[in-house]
C-alpha cells in the first residue's frame, strides 16, 4: 500500500512537472504562432511515458538508499517473554493469594471499587510509561511525511545554503573546559535515561545500578510472614487428602518451575575454575609437546661426558702402552749402565797400557822402578815443541847426568825397537839414510 501511494505521488509530481513544462511550451507555441502560424509543436507521448517511468525509478532508488522500507509501512515490534516468571514477584504472589481467598470466602470487600488488590511495582510502572511513550513516539514517527531530495534542495535554497554538499559541517575546536563540560553533560543525560527506564537485567553488564539482593534475614522474615498468611487462610483437609488448589498455591508460591540448583557462582569459584582451566591447558600443551617429540632421543641436545678415571669399575685397566714405556725406559737405563761400565773398563785398560808404556820408557832411561817422572799427558795429546823441550829438560836434568852409571852398554833388539817405536812418526830423510847405509 505504501509503495502504491508513494509511486502515485511520485507520478503526480512528475506529471505536474511535465504539465508545467507543457504550459511553458504552449505559451511559447502561442507566441510562435502569432509570429509565424506555419510552425506546429506536438508532445511525444512515448517520451513522456518513459520520462515518468524513469522519474518513478529514481524516487524509489532514493528512498532505498536512505534506508526506508517502501514495502512495509508498519514497523514490527519485538517483545521478550518472561519464561521464568521473573515479574511474578513475592508481593504479586501474596496479592493474588489474598484476592483468591477473598473471592472464595465471598468477602464484601471485593465489591468495593475503591480498593486496589494489586500493588504495582516501580519497575512495572516505569516499563509501562516507557511503552506508552514509545508507542506515542512511534505513532508520531509514522505520521511524519518522507523527505524527498527536491524538498531538501528547496529547503537548503530557502535557508541560504547553496553549497550543494550534504556533508556534515566541521565541528568547531573545543577548549579543554568545554570538552569536559560536554562529557559531563552526556554522562548525566545517559544516567537519567538509565534511571527512567533502562532494564538492568537486559544489559550485558547489569547496567549502571543493579538490584540489591535480599539478605538471609530479610528473606527468612518474608518467608515467615508468607507462612503465617497461608496457615491463616489454609483449608482443613483430612489426613491423606490432597487439595488441588492448595497444591497449585504451593507450586506457585514456591516457584516450582524454576531451577533451584542454578546458583550464581562466587568470585573464588570463578577464579578456581580459571585455575583449573589453566592447569588443564598446561597438561594439554605438555602432552602435545611429548607427542610431537616422541621420536627424539633423550638428552640429544646435551654432550655426554665421562670421567677419565673410574674408581669402582671392574674392567681391567688397559696399560699396555704404559708398560711398554716403562720397559723401554728400563731398557735404555740398562744399556746406558752397560755402556758406562764398558767405557770405565776401557778407560782402566787404557790407563794400564799407558802406565806400561811409561815404565818401559823409564827402563830404557835406566830406571828399574817407577816412571822416571813421566806422565800420561806426555804420551797423549798434541805435540808442542816448546812444551816438549821443557819436559825433556825437566826429566833429563843435571841430577840425571850426575848419577853413576854402572850399567853396561845395552844391546838393542830391532824387534823390540820396532814394537816400541812402531807408533812414532818416522822422518823420511832418516829413513832414506838408513837405506843408503844398509
Amino acid at each position: 500500500m505504501g509503495l502504491s501511494y508513494k509511486s502515485s505521488k511520485a507520478s503526480t509530481v512528475a506529471a505536474q512537472h511535465d504539465n508545467d513544462e507543457l504550459v511553458t511550451v504552449k505559451d511559447s507555441l502561442t507566441s510562435i504562432r502569432s509570429a509565424s502560424p506555419e510552425i506546429l509543436l506536438r508532445v511525444n507521448q512515448k517520451f513522456a511515458r518513459s520520462f515518468e517511468e524513469r522519474k518513478r525509478k529514481e524516487e524509489l532508488s532514493t528512498l532505498e538508499k536512505r534506508g526506508l522500507n517502501v514495502y512495509d509501512d508498519d514497523e514490527s515490534e519485538s517483545e521478550t517473554e518472561d519464561e521464568d516468571g521473573e515479574k511474578l514477584t513475592r508481593e504479586l504472589d501474596v496479592d493474588i493469594s489474598k484476592t483468591l481467598k477473598l473471592i472464595r470466602k465471598k468477602d464484601p470487600v471485593i465489591y468495593n471499587s475503591s480498593i486496589t488488590f494489586f500493588r504495582q511495582s516501580e519497575a512495572s510502572q516505569v516499563s509501562d510509561e516507557d511503552a506508552y511513550a514509545g508507542g506515542k513516539k512511534k505513532k508520531k514517527e509514522k505520521n511524519v511525511a518522507p523527505l524527498y531530495y527536491k524538498d531538501m534542495v528547496r529547503q537548503q535554497a530557502i535557508a541560504g545554503d547553496v553549497s550543494g554538499s550534504d556533508e556534515d559541517d566541521t565541528k568547531p575546536v573545543q577548549t579543554y573546559a568545554e570538552e569536559q563540560a560536554a562529557i559531563k553533560k552526556t554522562f548525566l543525560a545517559s544516567l537519567k535515561e538509565n534511571e527512567q527506564g533502562v532494564d538492568a537485567t537486559n544489559e550485558l553488564d547489569g547496567g549502571l545500578f543493579a538490584m540489591r539482593k535480599k539478605s538471609e534475614g530479610e528473606q527468612k522474615q518474608e518467608n515467615e510472614e508468607y507462612g503465617e498468611f497461608t496457615s491463616k487462610y489454609g483449608s482443613n483437609l483430612k489426613k491423606g487428602e490432597i487439595d488441588p488448589d492448595s497444591f497449585l498455591e504451593h507450586y506457585l508460591s514456591s516457584e516450582g518451575w524454576k531451577d533451584k540448583t542454578a546458583v550464581v557462582p562466587h568470585y573464588d569459584e570463578i577464579v578456581k575454575e580459571d585455575e583449573e582451566d589453566a592447569d588443564a591447558l598446561e597438561k594439554a600443551e605438555e602432552f602435545e609437546h611429548t607427542y610431537n617429540f616422541r621420536f627424539e632421543e633423550q638428552g640429544s641436545s646435551v654432550i655426554q661426558t665421562h670421567a677419565r678415571h673410574i674408581d669402582d669399575t671392574m674392567r681391567r685397566e688397559d696399560d699396555s702402552r704404559k708398560r711398554k714405556r716403562a720397559e723401554r725406559k728400563e731398557r735404555k737405563a740398562l744399556e746406558r749402565q752397560k755402556k758406562e761400565e764398558e767405557l770405565r773398563r776401557l778407560k782402566n785398560l787404557k790407563q794400564v797400557e799407558i802406565e806400561q808404556k811409561l815404565k818401559k820408557v823409564a827402563r830404557l832411561m835406566g830406571e828399574e822402578e817407577g816412571t822416571a817422572g813421566l806422565k800420561a799427558e806426555d804420551l797423549e795429546g798434541d805435540f808442542d815443541p816448546d812444551e816438549y823441550d821443557k819436559r825433556m829438560q825437566a826429566v833429563f836434568n843435571e841430577q840425571y847426568y850426575d848419577e853413576d852409571d854402572d850399567m853396561e852398554k845395552p844391546t838393542w833388539d830391532e824387534d823390540e825397537d820396532k814394537e816400541l817405536f812402531a807408533g812414532l812418526p818416522v822422518d823420511p830423510e832418516e829413513e832414506e839414510d838408513e837405506r843408503g847405509l844398509s
